[in-house]
């Protein structure tokens, strides 16, 4: 008798250890969803709410060390970890390219726009894509399959016109033509939208069809265009009035 009722007890206290434990996790898991949340509406600049949601997550994580939880709240738990992370890891890489191009495209020394080039491809290859070294195939598949795939796409094609003004405006030979125009059509193969890279093309190629623009643009239904798809469609307006104008 007694050592059922012994065991009855520490069945009881195991219990209620886990449900206080899985109480605690549970509310603090609340409030580190809804720190995500408050971050990405404030955008990747909003260094401080990201950096609040990095610390609920580590609260998440270190409750998680607790043996005494129920499996379905521990399985939330660690899926959210997951979330955080590759949200965080992907405005981290947005920021570091927008902070590198606005430092360094604002200095007209040939120095900053290498420093620019060797900044471009570290960050990259932070961000698990070796833009040097790796088959083109792999490096359009890697940007074109990644959640962040429209930045990183502006960030490649920024890569390639850095390279381009090192060899034509300063005489830096760090990149041949050939190469250049190589990765033109890796940025081609890599874009999921096949209305950006019609534009695309007419930027690069300097051949500027209006006919062909407004052809694309008739093509498409106006709602279903991404919004930076018009950031496209300005440069080849613009390119057209070059030419229009003389």
């Amino acid at each position: 008798m007694l050592i059922a009722t012994g065991f009855l007890w520490s069945d009881y206290q195991n219990k209620r250890r886990t449900e206080n434990s899985t109480r605690i996790l549970a509310d603090t898991l609340g409030k580190a969803q809804q720190g995500l949340g408050e971050a990405r509406a404030a955008g990747v600049g909003a260094n401080a709410k990201w950096e609040a949601a990095v610390t609920g997550g580590n609260q998440v994580r270190a409750l998680l060390l607790s043996p005494d939880l129920d499996d379905a709240t521990r399985e939330t738990a660690v899926a959210f970890l997951a979330e955080l992370k590759d949200a965080d890891a992907d405005r981290r890489m947005i920021d570091r390219l927008e902070s590198t191009v606005i430092f360094g495209a604002t200095h007209q020394d040939a120095e900053s726009w290498i420093w620019m080039d060797d900044q471009l491809i570290s960050a990259f290859l932070d961000y698990g894509i070796d833009v040097l070294r790796a088959p083109a195939d792999v490096i359009a598949r890697q940007i074109r399959e990644s959640r962040i795939a429209v930045n990183l796409g502006y960030g490649f094609e920024l890569w390639i016109a850095t390279g381009a003004d090192l060899l034509g405006r300063f005489g830096v030979k760090r990149y041949t033509q050939e190469q250049l125009m190589g990765r033109v059509d890796v940025l081609y193969a890599a874009d999921p939208d096949p209305y950006r890279v019609a534009l695309r093309k007419m930027i690069f190629t300097g051949r500027v069809d209006l006919a062909k623009a407004r052809e694309l643009a008739e093509s498409v239904p106006f709602e279903n265009v991404a919004g930076d798809t018009f950031v496209a469609c300005l440069h080849v307006w613009n390119g057209w009035r070059y030419e229009r104008d003389g």
